[in-house]
């Protein structure tokens, strides 16, 4: 039992990523989804120096040159830094993707950090009497509104819960 222990830790250490995916509950599939700029702006605080990190999310001399220059504070190069990586990467700027990256930069703390801030991020898709309020109890006047509300109601319903959180 305890080389089998001992072959598990081994194995997890090989393969950082599934280790987290395990920790965390999450599937590959799950971080394929692309990267919000919420989670860009909580780890602009988090990533230690832009000049260091940047290499590893594909910028060129010339592209942190060009950011150095544009922006003075260390905080905003590296959210520039993320949003560049974002626009070249396109659709394959994933949570994935990133987590990736931080494990390629030896930093397992930052990872774990997309990790968590994955898992606690979901699509709320809208149910039949959110987009049907006049369906749901809490619109008993539904039939005296005008059409003009009963489509306010509709839409601030349908934006309330199709929001990423």
């Amino acid at each position: 039992l305890k080389a089998t222990n001992n072959l598990l830790e081994t194995v997890k250490m090989d393969n950082p990523l599934d280790d987290l995916l395990t920790r965390y509950s999450l599937s590959r599939s799950r971080l394929k989804k692309p990267c919000d700029d919420d989670l860009f702006i909580a780890l602009m605080s988090e990533i230690s120096r832009f000049d260091n990190a940047a290499p590893f999310f594909g910028l060129t001399q010339s592209d942190i040159e060009a950011i150095r220059h544009d922006y003075n504070d260390e905080r905003s190069r590296r959210l520039n830094m993320l949003w560049q990586w974002k626009r070249k990467k396109g659709s394959d700027a994933t949570y994935l993707a990133l987590v990736t990256v931080f494990l390629q930069m030896e930093n397992r703390l930052l990872a774990e950090f997309v990790m968590q801030h994955t898992k606690s991020t979901r699509l709320t898709v809208p149910n039949d009497s959110q987009l049907n309020p006049e369906r749901s109890a809490k619109y008993r006047n539904w039939d005296r509104m005008s059409k003009a509300e009963r489509e306010q109601v509709k839409n601030d319903l349908t934006s309330q819960n199709c929001e990423v959180r």
